[in-house]
């Protein structure tokens, strides 16, 4: 459980996230690299992606 309280804090090298689709889009996995995102835990932004998405 430590592990994901320093990937929310930005606090990693590399980190290693399972995620599998719930639903038949690729909205599901793009969706994830938005700022504003909670999984977004690299805080990896950029406005045109955002505006795109």
């Amino acid at each position: 459980m430590g592990e994901v309280k320093l990937e929310m804090k930005g606090r990693f090298d590399l980190s290693i996230f399972r995620w599998t689709a719930d639903y038949n889009d690729s909205m599901t996995f793009l969706d994830m690299c938005e700022t504003k995102n909670c999984l977004n835990f690299g805080h990896w932004s950029t406005y045109r992606y955002d505006r795109i998405i």
